[in-house]
């Protein structure tokens, strides 16, 4: 159904390649070499790019679809080719390639005073809260979410905390920051945060 649904707006069918691409590539990874570790290097190493482009594929698609999901206006969304070929969200972690270092955690850039977003998925049938820490560049920052009153929009100020980071010489790193505040998503819901670079006349975080 959620094919069909995405399909007929425009958005599902030029993903489905990519979904296909990367379901076969699991299904190499479930081979006993890779299962077991008795791969060559040279196999190893395509095991590592394969994986690598899935994920980065797939987090494409996700990046499509929840840019879809989140628009308010669906009936007007622009699914055009040129469209499909941005990148409408990064994810917390990214696929760096190869084998040896696969993941690194990305850093959100939160300088600047338009608004930013952060978006949530929940994947379970219930609704969860939990505490979510990244990795930011400024810490003077507001956090809020938006609710829609009447076709107005109502900012909501979101609680967080701002921890340093230190280095493997326990020295605190200067540009990067923690930031952890509890989220709250309904079950199988997207759910969007928005932040914004506090203005000289706003002050700056403690």
């Amino acid at each position: 159904m959620g094919y069909s649904n995405s399909n007929m707006n425009g958005v599902g069918y030029p993903f489905m390649k990519l979904i296909i691409e990367a379901r076969e590539s699991y299904a190499l990874f479930q081979h006993h070499d890779g299962v077991t570790g008795t791969a060559k290097k040279h196999v190893m190493a395509d095991y590592g790019q394969r994986m690598s482009k899935s994920i980065n594929d797939l987090q494409s698609v996700m990046s499509q679809l929840s840019h879809f999901l989140l628009t308010p206006n669906k009936a007007f969304y622009d699914s055009s080719s040129n469209k499909r070929n941005e990148l409408w969200f990064e994810f917390s972690e990214k696929a760096d390639g190869g084998f040896k270092s696969l993941f690194s955690q990305r850093v959100l850039d939160t300088h600047g005073y338009e608004k930013g977003l952060i978006a949530f998925f929940n994947s379970h049938a219930r609704a969860r809260s939990e505490v979510v820490t990244l990795r930011i560049t400024n810490p003077n920052i507001r956090l809020y979410t938006l609710n829609f009153v009447e076709g107005d929009e109502d900012e909501e100020e979101v609680p967080f905390q701002i921890s340093p980071i230190f280095d493997d010489t326990h020295e605190i790193l200067n540009g990067e920051f923690l930031l952890s505040f509890v989220v709250e998503v309904p079950a199988l819901a997207l759910k969007a945060y928005y932040f914004n670079e506090l203005r000289a006349e706003e002050g700056t975080n403690p």
